[in-house]
């Protein structure tokens, strides 16, 4: 994952030439926004269209799909090149491995193996147990006896990637444009803020959006994997997605980052305090976070920085996927 500050979405309002996003949404969305109420169950009206890729969606939006198509969510996972199979062939564990794909790039990268023979859901994905410490500039070692049985489609990749289905298949390499939007087919189709989450409605609508990536170590009801169960966005989260709010009460400081992002996120689907979003601090397509500097000072801000507003030390990671 990357630097989880960014607990951030994506934005592709409807045609409007490529125009920039206000700095403060108005209050109204343009689907139905969520409810107050975190137990209230919605299904979003986006359910049923048709899934048309982030491509679609760059006629209409230029400059937003330019902007996220060098973010860290378009990027997550991102064909092998030279440079990747050299730097693997160098680590003796993994040296006769092949990596086709590799997964993140700021803090640590995962190599990663396609074999597109294998069935989804079975490996056809697989995370290789050589692992680049970034910062350490070391190799990390990961389930050296069991990798092969772990099928990257099934335990991480449905936070980056796009349009994954039941059976573990996904459409798009890295994190969508739908993936926070909701599916664009009607969209597309007929432009209208009336058929796309635009995050210019309330605080609970873009919040579940980010959360249903960013909520870490939660779990679906329905199936039990660390992931929700069919979430799409426009609709609730917390119907399916249990999350145990009582870790953040004594958090652990070396995870400060990963603290903010769920505190943000209690405070806005579970005690409905709308003062702040993720929007209050980071940008929508780039994923730059500077707007923290000039934002309101909060309980939040301990988490990360000490009195003297100095960051805190902390370790960057997923709790989900070791990552």
């Amino acid at each position: 994952m990357r630097l989880a500050c960014v607990v951030l979405a994506l934005a592709c309002a409807a045609c409007g030439g490529g125009a920039e996003i206000a700095e403060k949404p108005p209050a109204t969305s343009g689907i139905a926004s969520l409810p107050e109420d975190p137990k209230a169950i919605v299904r979003s009206p986006l359910a049923d269209a048709a899934r048309v890729g982030s491509s679609a969606c760059q006629p209409c939006h230029f400059a937003q799909h330019a902007q996220w198509a060098t973010s860290s969510h378009a990027t997550t996972v991102r064909e092998a090149d030279a440079d990747d199979e050299d730097r693997l062939s160098s680590f003796m564990s993994c040296s006769d491995m092949t990596v086709t794909h590799v997964l993140g790039d700021r803090h640590q990268v995962r190599y990663l193996q396609e074999r597109s023979d294998v069935a989804w859901g079975e490996g056809r994905f697989l995370a290789l147990p050589c692992s680049w410490d970034v910062h350490a500039k070391s190799l990390e070692l990961l389930h050296e006896s069991d990798w092969r049985t772990l099928p990257w489609e099934s335990s991480c990749a449905a936070c980056h990637v796009t349009n994954q289905a039941a059976d573990m298949s996904f459409t798009e390499l890295g994190v969508g444009c739908e993936e926070c939007h909701g599916p664009g087919g009607q969209h597309v189709a007929a432009p209208s803020k009336s058929n796309i989450l635009t995050f210019r409605g309330t605080a609970r609508d873009e919040v579940t959006a980010c959360a249903s990536c960013h909520l870490q170590d939660g779990r679906s009801k329905r199936t039990g994997r660390k992931f929700p169960d069919g979430y799409v966005p426009g609709g609730t989260l917390l119907d399916d997605f249990e999350f145990d709010w009582s870790v953040l009460d004594n958090p652990d400081p070396s995870k400060a980052i990963d603290v903010h992002q769920k505190l943000l996120i209690r405070n806005v689907l579970r005690d409905g305090d709308a003062s702040q979003r993720c929007t209050t601090c980071h940008s929508l397509h780039d994923l730059s976070h500077e707007k923290h500097e000039k934002a309101p000072t909060s309980a939040l801000c301990d988490t990360c920085h000490q009195p003297d507003m100095k960051l805190r030390e902390y370790r960057q990671s997923c709790n989900t996927c070791e990552f």
